[in-house]
């Protein structure tokens, strides 16, 4: 049998005492015995009564911080979320940029500067977005030894824009 968690149900708990509960949590900041009474028309002297019994300020305590934990996990899940997308996005517009150069020198087509000029910003920026987006992901895993790169570029995609530029 599993262990009852303090925002659930105790055993012996009336129906009535844990719903009342229930509506205590749910107040947020504007929580109060007082409060409750209003909202549910019951008196402050009977959920006072539930509140010392049932230790709704322990429990409360519990639910608040398994809130508060659950918006942190999905905060660090879309914040991973991103990062890939972030990465995904700076990969692509490396790719693009490279290709159309590869195409234009690979037909001998003549590059007009400023083209040139609009293809590498589209590479460099690409570069940067794949960069900052592995470098914050870096924060959570720790530092590398002292002269390893730590820039987030893949040594594939290195070695690619390495070869690339060495032609």
């Amino acid at each position: 049998m599993r262990e009852t968690m303090p925002w659930e149900r105790q055993y012996g708990e009336s129906h009535q005492a844990f719903e009342a509960f229930h509506e205590y949590c749910l107040l947020g900041n504007s929580r109060s015995i007082r409060t409750l009474s209003q909202r549910l028309n019951k008196s402050v002297p009977l959920l006072g009564k539930w509140s010392s019994k049932w230790k709704w300020q322990d429990r409360v305590r519990a639910y608040d911080n398994m809130l508060i934990r659950q918006e942190m996990e999905t905060a660090k899940q879309e914040i991973a979320e991103m990062r890939k997308r972030q990465i995904e996005i700076g990969k692509f517009f490396q790719s693009k940029g490279i290709d159309a150069i590869r195409e234009k020198v690979k037909n001998e087509d003549k590059l007009v500067a400023e083209e040139l000029r609009d293809l590498m910003n589209l590479v460099v920026k690409g570069m940067q977005m794949e960069t900052e987006a592995r470098l914050n992901g870096l924060d959570m895993i720790g530092n590398k030894e002292d002269g390893e790169r730590n820039d987030g570029i893949s040594d594939e995609r290195r070695r690619e824009i390495d070869d690339f530029f060495s032609k």
